[in-house]
């Protein structure tokens, strides 16, 4: 997460690759609901029939007591993971 960290603003918008992204170790906060699998599935599917990576909303994180949460997104970095560690090749 030193990539994003040090770029990273407490406040406002931050472009990341999301190589940079699926090599950090951010939690995701305590408060979310639970990983669905069918739908971490789902983006799975729609991201393969595209030939590049987009998703129509931002991946939102919060900033606490000098860490970042993942708040709103899990289910899209969980997919992003899941294809990475399949050998996709995702350089966006």
């Amino acid at each position: 997460f030193d990539k994003i960290n040090d770029k990273a603003p407490r406040e406002g918008f931050l472009r990341v690759l999301a190589t940079d992204f699926l090599s950090s170790n951010i939690q995701s906060y305590k408060h979310q609901r639970c990983l669905n699998t069918a739908r971490v599935k789902e983006i799975k599917s729609e991201q393969l029939k595209h030939s590049n990576l987009f998703f129509s909303t931002p991946i939102v994180l919060f900033y606490l007591n000098s860490k970042h949460y993942l708040v709103d997104g899990q289910h899209r970095i969980q997919a992003l993971r899941e294809l990475v560690s399949e050998g996709s090749d995702i350089t966006y």
